[in-house]
């Protein structure tokens, strides 16, 4: 990670169990001084608790100097894998499970669409939440005119719309921007054209609204496994 460009400071896994994530990316972590945002598959009890584990042994052997939040689930409502009440009971469960484990005070909250956090069936869960992670891809908001030169304003408004139910429902809530993009290639969607131009265009003018919002931002990216260069990921959704 020292060596990529940019000066990462913190990165998101998607699980904990799977693949040996934590068991192999905590050392790193620590070795190169980068946080990790955590994930928690939420879908089936033996996969949740085995995700849980893989989080406890990972706290036993290293500590939480590396957690920077945990998500509980990714994308649970968008797929319909979990209903609300089900998903905000785990966010609930991890955040006690990590208070009596050296943790108590780091966030826990869940990933999501900004369409679903849009939603007055989510508000149990933005309730539930420390911190609202949104996904948005103006890219694949094709139902809305979304070229490139109306992309940011989708943006904008994606985050606005997501804001505006955290009120409702837990205000003062903060953001955290935990996946967006633009791909280099890939099928035209609605007026978006994946291309290395727009990719680098959205990078440019995306950036002023997290910071207008005060929201942290991740982006989906894709790291050479030869060069190191890090590039927007083409499209496969």
């Amino acid at each position: 990670m020292k060596s990529l460009p940019g000066n990462f400071k913190d990165v998101r896994l998607f699980a904990s169990s799977d693949c040996n994530a934590l068991a192999q990316a905590v050392p790193a972590a620590l070795n190169t001084g980068i946080q990790i945002l955590v994930g928690i598959w939420t879908k089936d009890a033996n996969h949740y608790n085995a995700e849980k584990q893989a989080l406890l042994n990972a706290v036993a052997k290293y500590g939480v100097s590396w957690i920077s939040a945990i998500s509980v689930g990714s994308e649970d409502l968008y797929r319909g894998d979990t209903d609300p009440n089900t998903l905000a009971q785990q966010i609930y469960d991890v955040r006690g499970m990590m208070s009596v484990s050296g943790g108590k005070g780091i966030w826990v909250g869940h990933t999501d669409t900004w369409n679903l956090w849009s939603n007055d069936t989510a508000g149990v869960v933005i309730a539930a939440c420390d911190f609202v992670g949104m996904n948005a891809y103006s890219y694949f908001q094709y139902h809305q005119p979304n070229s490139i030169d109306n992309a940011v304003a989708l943006f904008d408004a994606d985050i606005a719309a997501t804001a505006s139910f955290i009120a409702k429902y837990r205000p003062g809530t903060h953001i955290w921007l935990t996946e967006t993009g633009w791909p280099v290639a890939g099928p035209t969607t609605g007026q978006a054209v994946a291309s290395i131009a727009n990719a680098e265009r959205w990078w440019q003018e995306v950036c002023h609204i997290p910071c207008t919002y005060g929201v942290i931002l991740y982006l989906l990216c894709r790291v050479g496994a030869l060069t190191g260069q890090i590039t927007p990921a083409t499209s496969t959704r």
